[in-house]
């Protein structure tokens, strides 16, 4: 049983394994995992499997086994293949760049990057060719640690992590944080359908002083919670309190409390 596990495919039109690896290209391959993940915390974003994947999600297939990775990683190449296809299945996604997709299994880790075309590296022995290095624009990663389900690091050096990497390919769903739940409660209020507050503060005459309060609270404030906005809006209304003045599926998939994200 080996320790290390290493696998390697070229997915362009189709999938291709690389089935040669010397050495040298483990060692270049090596290379390529470290330069992409050294001093990457800050990059890091944190990822979970959905419930409703818990049972069939390739990580946690990978997790219950020891050795003999080759068909898990075949499984992951052919739904990245799928990943990078249009709609239909019947062509890439011209907007995708196709490149090389690298393993590194261990019993205990799982480590996945993509490169793309336009990385550096050469396509025979995976060295770098470029005077600058390995152009870690051109890169993605999924770093795995067995059984730690809900915070799987994803990087992409792009501007944000692309829809086709964290969720169509790896099939994962953003772990709920401050960003997370900054970003979902800012999308609902800003909603033109209303779906915030109470149909009792929609419907008074003041709703858009109320509006404007509350944004003013968003604003200004470090951390959400029901009582200290209800308290910011400044309703003279017996009949409304901070138990009532919102609607009731709000925090249905949401933090009833959190750190607002300032950046």
């Amino acid at each position: 049983m080996n320790d290390v596990e290493y696998y390697v495919y070229n997915i362009n039109e189709k999938v291709e394994p690389i089935e040669d690896l010397t050495d040298e290209k483990i060692q270049n391959i090596e290379n390529i995992f470290r330069k992409n993940t050294e001093s990457a915390s800050k990059d890091e974003v944190t990822y979970s499997i959905p419930e409703d994947k818990l049972d069939s999600h390739l990580l946690i297939k990978y997790s219950q086994m020891n050795e003999n990775y080759k068909e898990n990683a075949r499984a992951f190449a052919f739904d990245l293949l799928a990943a990078e296809q249009v709609k239909d299945g019947s062509k890439r996604n011209k907007q995708i760049t196709q490149g090389f997709l690298f393993f590194k299994y261990t019993q205990s880790s799982l480590l996945i990057v993509k490169l793309e075309d336009e990385a550096g590296i050469d396509k025979e022995t995976f060295a770098e060719i470029d005077k600058l290095g390995i152009r870690r624009e051109f890169c993605k990663v999924c770093i795995y640690q067995c059984g730690q389900n809900t915070s799987i690091k994803v990087i992409d050096k792009n501007i944000k992590i692309a829809e086709y990497w964290s969720t169509k390919f790896l099939k994962l769903e953003r772990t709920r944080d401050k960003f997370v739940n900054t970003e979902d409660i800012l999308n609902i209020f800003e909603n033109p359908r209303d779906e915030f507050f109470s149909q009792e503060i929609y419907a008074r005459e003041d709703s858009n002083e109320i509006k404007k309060r509350a944004r003013e609270y968003f604003l200004v404030s470090q951390k959400f919670d029901k009582e200290s906005l209800f308290q910011s809006l400044q309703i003279d209304d017996e009949n409304l309190s901070s138990d009532n003045f919102l609607q009731e599926s709000l925090f249905k998939n949401m933090d009833s409390s959190f750190f607002i994200d300032k950046n």
